[in-house]
């Protein structure tokens, strides 16, 4: 075995044998170079152990062991993980001492292994990994967009707070964004008119707003508290806001399009999203963090990733609440919450079931297990190859 600690510059490798003999720790360069002499210190020290098969164990930090693990993946070398949650808990216990060194990290790591307390390494590659960077550049995308929206808001309630309430506090509206960028300011609204305000909002609504809309704005503009000095570097940024917003969205339009097109390389892409509710966002996302659904052959293990497998603290007498540990993927988590939030709406497949749970449990509680649900039923469309069956699914 040979234990890896990952930096970002160079990696700390220890090699130890079944029978617990350890080499001297070395230092290697994170390049191709320094990969190819892991191999070479790997077989020199094969004379000791010729009958170990190799294997390559890593805490996966940060970033920085993925080219590692691509290219021993690439060359056949099998790759194991150790969760640092695990390393961070066992660390006092190799030597009784909350310190922190590499060459600690690396015993840490190679006890761990040998003890079985590690996991095997499966990447994703193809359309699975094209799959998991879209959802991630998706997510980011979504949190670019909720920071832009918040300065947004930020701002308005500075130059025209009264503008907001004509729209319904929706700052999302074409309408309210195409009148921020003409008219930001109750003077800029007063100067426009009734005339042209009412054919601005015409056309940027599609005929859904005119001249009554017209009329409440220019009334909100007369009398409107919107500070009047030093308005010009608000109105520039606000500006530059609603141009990043414009350019967030259609690049995040571009991203469903690309994740819509490399679904199409996926054999059951279809049959997940025949389930009324599942878009086409929701199941790309599903994948790019699950992976190949076809790869776990029960259902409690996409439950494991996800988070959503449950425990209980109980001693005694006492008998503990059951909750979920959290300890998945977060962004599998949240997809999977976004979806049940859909399907438990009147009229969606999990509406009945949804409100037979609420009868004996909590809110949450109910909606934990819709998630639940819908992942076993995933799980179960890709493996058993049947229809959706939209009864069987609310049952």
């Amino acid at each position: 075995m040979v234990a890896v600690d990952i930096a970002k510059r160079g990696h700390w490798l220890l090699i130890q044998g079944p029978d617990g003999i350890r080499e001297q720790p070395r230092r290697i360069a994170n390049t191709a170079a320094g990969f190819a002499a892991l191999l070479a210190q790997a077989a020199a020290a094969r004379h000791r152990w010729p009958e170990a098969p190799l294997v390559v164990a890593c805490e996966p930090t940060g970033h920085y062991w993925l080219p590692l693990a691509y290219w021993l993946q690439a060359r056949g070398v099998p790759v194991v993980t150790v969760n640092p949650a695990h390393t961070k808990r066992a660390k006092e216990l190799e030597d009784n001492s909350p310190a922190k060194t590499d060459r600690k990290d690396l015993r840490v790591i190679a006890d761990l292994v040998a003890a079985g307390r590690s996991r095997p390494c499966h990447l994703r590659t193809g359309v699975y990994a094209t799959l998991r960077a879209l959802a991630m550049l998706r997510a980011r995308v979504a949190r670019d967009l909720t920071a832009v929206t918040n300065q947004l808001h930020q701002l308005v309630d500075q130059l025209f707070p009264e503008l907001l309430p004509c729209f319904g506090d929706d700052l999302r509206r074409a309408t309210c964004r195409r009148l921020l960028a003409v008219a930001p300011t109750p003077a800029a609204v007063q100067a426009l008119g009734v005339a042209r305000l009412t054919a601005l909002l015409r056309g940027a609504s599609r005929g859904r707003y005119g001249a009554t809309l017209a009329e409440r704005l220019l009334a909100a503009a007369q009398t409107s508290i919107g500070i009047r000095e030093g308005t010009a570097p608000l109105v520039a940024r606000l500006t530059y806001l609603l141009d990043e917003d414009a350019r967030l969205r259609a690049y995040r339009r571009a991203l469903e399009r690309q994740q819509a097109a490399a679904l199409e390389a996926v054999p059951y892409a279809r049959a997940l999203l025949a389930i009324r509710g599942l878009g086409v966002g929701t199941v790309a996302t599903l994948l790019g963090e699950a992976g190949d659904l076809r790869g776990y052959r029960r259902a409690r293990q996409l439950l494991k990733l996800a988070g959503l497998n449950l425990y209980e603290i109980s001693s005694g007498e006492h008998q503990g609440q059951r909750r979920i540990t959290k300890r998945g993927r977060p962004g599998l988590r949240r997809i999977l919450y976004m979806a049940a939030l859909r399907l438990l709406k009147r009229g969606a497949p999990y509406c009945g079931y949804y409100h037979r749970l609420r009868a004996r449990v909590a809110n949450t509680q109910a909606v934990v297990a819709v998630m639940r649900k819908l992942l076993r039923v995933v799980h179960a469309l890709v493996h058993s190859g049947q229809a959706y069956d939209p009864v069987r699914l609310a049952a």
